[in-house]
């Protein structure tokens, strides 16, 4: 029986004779060639596949946040109040090209330059996020500098920033009906009692906060804003 590592006759090459191993054996050029080409075009993918993967890694680390809090139409709603993803990304696509400009308010206030800050700390789509998750969801600056961990003066920065912002922006439009407009859509009952009528002006009460060295007393026990909008005759 045939022990392991024995040699055989089968094995044996013609003459019956074995030969030891050549150690100084070359093998042709051609060979060569082919295994350093090989070779190199195995590094190369090696090469590519690190790239690869940093790429995908570094784009998921700057992947928004917002898409990670709002994921459905009601999430867009609780957060930002625009009824859907779609028209929260109709809207912040038309207010990208000047906001992709803004001068933070930091920097605001050391130059009359008008040039953008370098010192983005968020995609711009997350800054129009943090400011809509401050006033419309009512977040604590304190709580968004740990969701979006950024420090809490960067927080307060991009706030009265996009609050100057869209005040600019959002104070530009018309808010109020033309004339024609609103005696084409006007129900039948003000035709004939109130045919002049332009606007109906109601108050709207909006809860604010107040520092904790005033004293405050109402019949509601926390502050408010009264407001009404401009009238426009």
């Amino acid at each position: 029986m045939p022990v392991p590592g024995d040699i055989t006759e089968e094995a044996l090459p013609e003459g019956g004779v074995a030969k030891d191993h050549d150690y100084a054996y070359h093998p042709s050029p051609d060979k060569l060639d082919a295994a350093a080409w090989r070779i190199q075009e195995l590094e190369f993918q090696v090469v590519s596949l690190k790239l690869e993967i940093q790429q995908l890694t570094v784009k998921q680390l700057k992947q928004p946040l917002i898409f990670k809090f709002c994921v459905t139409d009601e999430d867009f709603r609780y957060y930002t109040r625009f009824s859907s993803k779609k028209v929260f990304t109709v809207f912040s696509e038309s207010v990208y090209p000047s906001a992709s400009r803004l001068l933070y308010w930091s920097k605001a206030q050391q130059t009359a330059q008008e040039a953008p800050s370098p010192q983005r700390k968020l995609p711009l789509i997350d800054e129009l996020f943090m400011f809509l998750c401050r006033v419309v969801a009512g977040l604590q600056e304190k709580t968004l500098s740990t969701i979006f961990e950024v420090s809490l003066s960067t927080v307060s920065r991009i706030i009265l920033t996009w609050t100057s912002y869209l005040y600019q922006v959002l104070g530009s439009l018309p808010l109020w009906m033309t004339r024609e407009q609103v005696q084409v859509t006007m129900p039948d009952k003000f035709k004939l009692y109130c045919p002049q009528v332009r606007v109906i002006i109601d108050c709207t009460e909006i809860r604010c906060e107040t520092a904790s060295s005033l004293s405050y007393y109402s019949r509601k026990h926390f502050p408010t804003i009264k407001t009404t909008p401009p009238l426009k005759v």
